[in-house]
Protein backbone atom coordinates (compact mmCIF):
# COMPACT_ATOMS: atom_id res chain seq x y z
CA UNK A 1 0.00 0.00 0.00
CA UNK A 2 1.06 3.96 -0.89
CA UNK A 3 1.53 6.28 1.54
CA UNK A 4 -1.16 8.86 1.18
CA UNK A 5 1.47 11.20 0.22
CA UNK A 6 2.50 9.17 -2.66
CA UNK A 7 -1.92 9.03 -4.17
CA UNK A 8 -2.51 12.21 -5.12
CA UNK A 9 -6.14 13.30 -7.07
CA UNK A 10 -5.47 16.11 -8.56
CA UNK A 11 -7.92 18.42 -11.37
CA UNK A 12 -8.95 15.04 -12.62
CA UNK A 13 -6.08 12.91 -12.86
CA UNK A 14 -4.68 10.00 -10.88
CA UNK A 15 -1.01 10.77 -10.14
CA UNK A 16 0.73 7.70 -8.60
CA UNK A 17 4.43 9.35 -7.89
CA UNK A 18 7.36 7.25 -6.45
CA UNK A 19 9.49 8.82 -3.83
CA UNK A 20 12.69 8.17 -5.77
CA UNK A 21 11.43 9.16 -9.38
CA UNK A 22 10.58 12.89 -9.90
CA UNK A 23 8.34 11.92 -13.17
CA UNK A 24 4.69 10.15 -12.83
CA UNK A 25 4.69 6.65 -13.42
CA UNK A 26 1.11 6.17 -14.19
CA UNK A 27 -1.80 8.81 -14.91
CA UNK A 28 -5.53 7.98 -16.53
CA UNK A 29 -8.70 9.70 -15.99
CA UNK A 30 -10.35 8.72 -13.79
CA UNK A 31 -13.54 6.09 -13.67
CA UNK A 32 -16.04 4.99 -11.53
CA UNK A 33 -14.15 2.95 -9.42
CA UNK A 34 -11.80 6.00 -8.64
CA UNK A 35 -14.57 8.26 -7.90
CA UNK A 36 -16.24 5.60 -5.48
CA UNK A 37 -12.88 5.33 -4.16
CA UNK A 38 -12.53 8.82 -3.35
CA UNK A 39 -16.43 9.25 -2.16
CA UNK A 40 -15.93 5.91 -0.01
CA UNK A 41 -13.25 7.51 1.90
CA UNK A 42 -14.43 11.47 2.09
CA UNK A 43 -17.71 9.55 3.62
CA UNK A 44 -15.68 7.65 6.05
CA UNK A 45 -14.02 11.16 6.63
CA UNK A 46 -17.71 12.71 7.61
CA UNK A 47 -17.17 14.96 4.46
CA UNK A 48 -20.31 14.24 3.06
CA UNK A 49 -21.19 17.79 1.48
CA UNK A 50 -17.62 16.94 -0.68
CA UNK A 51 -18.56 13.37 -1.36
CA UNK A 52 -22.18 14.52 -2.70
CA UNK A 53 -20.21 17.43 -4.82
CA UNK A 54 -18.01 14.80 -6.39
CA UNK A 55 -20.75 12.73 -6.97
CA UNK A 56 -22.76 15.23 -8.80
CA UNK A 57 -19.07 16.27 -10.72
CA UNK A 58 -19.20 12.35 -11.79
CA UNK A 59 -22.35 12.12 -13.45
CA UNK A 60 -22.17 15.59 -14.89
CA UNK A 61 -18.56 14.14 -16.44
CA UNK A 62 -20.80 10.89 -17.78
CA UNK A 63 -19.29 8.71 -15.79
CA UNK A 64 -21.55 6.35 -14.18
CA UNK A 65 -21.92 5.43 -10.63
CA UNK A 66 -23.00 2.15 -9.41
CA UNK A 67 -24.43 0.95 -6.77
CA UNK A 68 -21.21 0.51 -4.41
CA UNK A 69 -21.15 4.62 -4.94
CA UNK A 70 -24.26 5.36 -3.45
CA UNK A 71 -24.00 3.14 -0.75
CA UNK A 72 -21.54 4.73 1.37
CA UNK A 73 -22.94 8.05 0.67
CA UNK A 74 -26.57 6.18 1.76
CA UNK A 75 -24.68 4.96 5.17
CA UNK A 76 -22.89 8.48 5.93
CA UNK A 77 -26.55 9.76 5.71
CA UNK A 78 -28.11 7.69 7.47
CA UNK A 79 -25.27 7.81 10.14
CA UNK A 80 -25.73 11.99 10.35
CA UNK A 81 -29.92 11.09 10.72
CA UNK A 82 -30.29 13.47 7.31
CA UNK A 83 -33.00 10.90 6.60
CA UNK A 84 -34.52 13.37 3.72
CA UNK A 85 -31.73 12.98 2.24
CA UNK A 86 -31.39 9.41 2.66
CA UNK A 87 -34.96 9.16 0.99
CA UNK A 88 -33.80 10.89 -1.83
CA UNK A 89 -30.70 9.63 -2.92
CA UNK A 90 -32.36 6.21 -2.73
CA UNK A 91 -35.29 7.63 -4.86
CA UNK A 92 -32.84 9.17 -7.71
CA UNK A 93 -30.31 6.43 -7.58
CA UNK A 94 -33.56 3.84 -8.31
CA UNK A 95 -35.63 6.38 -10.68
CA UNK A 96 -33.15 8.30 -12.62
CA UNK A 97 -30.04 6.26 -12.39
CA UNK A 98 -32.09 3.26 -12.85
CA UNK A 99 -29.61 1.44 -9.95
CA UNK A 100 -31.22 -1.32 -7.99
CA UNK A 101 -30.18 -1.67 -4.30
CA UNK A 102 -28.17 -4.66 -3.42
CA UNK A 103 -27.99 -6.68 -0.22
CA UNK A 104 -25.74 -4.77 1.14
CA UNK A 105 -27.49 -1.30 0.80
CA UNK A 106 -30.73 -2.74 1.74
CA UNK A 107 -29.14 -4.43 5.36
CA UNK A 108 -27.39 -0.64 5.59
CA UNK A 109 -30.69 1.01 5.87
CA UNK A 110 -32.78 -1.61 7.57
CA UNK A 111 -29.80 -1.68 10.04
CA UNK A 112 -29.80 2.17 10.22
CA UNK A 113 -34.02 2.76 10.18
CA UNK A 114 -34.23 -0.07 13.20
CA UNK A 115 -31.65 1.67 15.24
CA UNK A 116 -33.22 5.03 15.16
CA UNK A 117 -36.70 3.61 16.15
CA UNK A 118 -37.65 4.12 12.34
CA UNK A 119 -39.53 0.76 12.32
CA UNK A 120 -41.74 1.92 9.30
CA UNK A 121 -39.30 2.62 7.11
CA UNK A 122 -37.17 -0.29 7.99
CA UNK A 123 -40.48 -2.13 7.30
CA UNK A 124 -41.06 -0.55 3.88
CA UNK A 125 -37.53 -1.30 3.08
CA UNK A 126 -37.85 -4.98 3.59
CA UNK A 127 -40.78 -5.02 1.75
CA UNK A 128 -38.75 -3.17 -1.15
CA UNK A 129 -36.17 -5.91 -0.60
CA UNK A 130 -37.93 -8.33 -1.53
CA UNK A 131 -40.05 -7.12 -4.81
CA UNK A 132 -36.34 -6.57 -6.39
CA UNK A 133 -33.99 -9.27 -4.61
CA UNK A 134 -36.75 -12.24 -5.53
Amino acid sequence: MFPPDQFHFYRHEVILKWPFCSSNLWTSQPDTVTYTTIINSLCKHGLFNDALNLHSEMIEKGILPNVWTYSPIIQALCNSNRWQEVTMLLKHMMDDMNISPNVHTFTLLVDAYSKSGKLDNAKQIIEMMNGVLL
